[in-house]
């Protein structure tokens, strides 16, 4: 898919997953420009790591502010 990259062949990958990275990316992109979160660094963003309490607290206030 285009703008994804994976190692895994795309008959290998269950219908309508490229779909939902999209998505995802498209979620965190407009959570980045609302100033929600910028990352777990300045240049990294790891969707697989699990978020804190404190981490999403601190989604929920930028999210209000």
């Amino acid at each position: 898919q285009p703008g994804l990259a994976s190692p895994i062949p795309d008959s290998l990958v269950p219908r309508g997953h490229w779909d939902r990275l999209r998505t995802a990316e498209q979620a965190v992109a407009w959570a980045v420009k609302q100033g929600i979160t910028g990352g777990t660094s300045a240049t990294t963003f790891t969707p697989d790591k699990s978020c804190t309490r404190g981490q999403i607290v601190t989604f929920l206030y930028n999210a209000g502010t």
